[in-house]
């Protein structure tokens, strides 16, 4: 079962110690377990300070999703469990991941490997299906206000 740390959205701004009014940037990153994820995370926005737990052992440090925020870049900075993490339910986790995957401005994803693994590749190829079939009517409208058009906002698979 997962438990929801906070109550509502001033609950979730509150605790990230950020001003409703910012405008900000949501950078998340997905990879197995154990590739370094929170470690690449503390150090790319936060100096080096462990804000997201690490481990120097292959296990999993984070369940769920962790954010973060960084007042320098204006980013909130979205740490997840590990592909290969310790939740029960794969069929939870990858909603989960695809919940994360619509919020974010900015997706890493992290690998020790030297090319994409088939599985993730397939994931994100899914997920951009799915975000522009589900999404298309927002999508639509921010294109018109924002004077551009459906498909620079649309997430793009690349084979």
């Amino acid at each position: 079962m997962n438990i929801l740390q906070i109550a509502d959205e001033d609950d979730f701004i509150d605790k990230l110690n950020c001003s409703k009014d910012d405008e900000v940037k949501v950078v998340s990153i997905f990879g197995n377990t154990g590739d370094g994820k929170s470690y690449t995370l503390n150090y790319t926005f936060f100096g080096g300070k462990e804000v997201f737990q690490t481990s120097a052992q292959q296990i999993s440090c984070t369940v769920g999703v962790w954010a973060a925020y960084d007042p320098n870049t204006h980013t909130i900075v979205i740490d997840t469990e590990g592909l290969l993490g310790i939740s029960s339910n794969q069929n939870q986790r990858t909603r989960l991941l695809l919940k994360v995957l619509a919020v974010s401005d900015v997706v890493i994803y992290r690998t020790r490997a030297e090319r994409l693994h088939t599985d993730m590749f397939q994931f994100l190829c899914d997920a951009s299906a799915a975000y522009t079939k589900h999404f298309a009517m927002e999508l639509t409208s921010v294109a018109k206000r924002s004077k551009k058009t459906i498909k620079d906002l649309m997430p793009t698979c690349l084979a």
